[in-house]
């Protein structure tokens, strides 16, 4: 359907599974989506979607480059959710690990130098060069929140505004809005029961 709400809603493609469409190619003739932990590419032209490769890990959420050049995307092909790229539409060129210890959501930035993606309660940014070959820099925290993470990882729930750069966050349910923004810590303390015996009297509890 056209963006602006005119027209008539258009199915693209058939097919008995839940499909989730998730990013359209660079000149927007194709549709990539997930289905049944697998990416597809489908033409606009309702033809049958083609499977963009196979594995036995659980992929989703593809995005596109700005350039139509790399296919950012999460698998569990590590175990748990992590942000991985392919060449695009030569997937099977290579591959690439951007996150580091859990990633998911991928999405670019609109000049393609980062890759945003989502990790526990963080939005990091990984620096990105494409030439002579990908490679991917150390993740780095944007910004911490109580956020919406805990959905299917087939849907996203955050994206990026090229325009006014700025985030989209679904806040998490049951959260008040003066605290969806707060950053969450976590409190080590090492060699505990040393410090509290200098701190008890000789003897207590003897």
């Amino acid at each position: 359907k056209n963006a602006d709400g005119t027209g008539d809603i258009e199915r693209i493609g058939e097919s008995s599974d839940i499909q989730i469409g998730s990013t359209w190619t660079e000149d927007t003739s194709q549709l990539i989506f997930s289905a049944n932990g697998d990416l597809y590419i489908d033409a606009a032209d309702g033809q049958e979607g083609q499977l963009l490769f196979e594995t036995p890990f659980f992929e989703s959420v593809p995005r596109i480059s700005p350039d139509g050049r790399w296919l950012a995307y999460q698998s569990d092909e590590d175990g748990d959710g992590d942000v991985y790229v392919r060449p695009f539409p030569d997937v099977d060129e290579g591959k690439w690990k951007v996150s580091a210890r859990g990633g998911t959501h991928p999405i670019w930035s609109p000049d393609g130098a980062e890759l945003y993606f989502l990790s526990n309660d963080s939005i990091l940014a990984a620096p990105v060069t494409t030439e002579p070959t990908f490679s991917s820099g150390n993740p780095r925290l944007l910004f911490q929140g109580r956020y919406e993470t805990v959905t299917a990882p087939v849907f996203n729930t955050f994206d990026f505004d090229p325009n006014s750069r700025r985030f989209l966050m679904r806040q998490r349910s049951g959260m008040q809005e003066e605290d969806s923004f707060a950053s969450l810590n976590l409190t080590v303390v090492f060699n505990w029961f040393e410090e509290l015996s200098g701190t008890v009297p000789s003897g207590l509890g003897e």
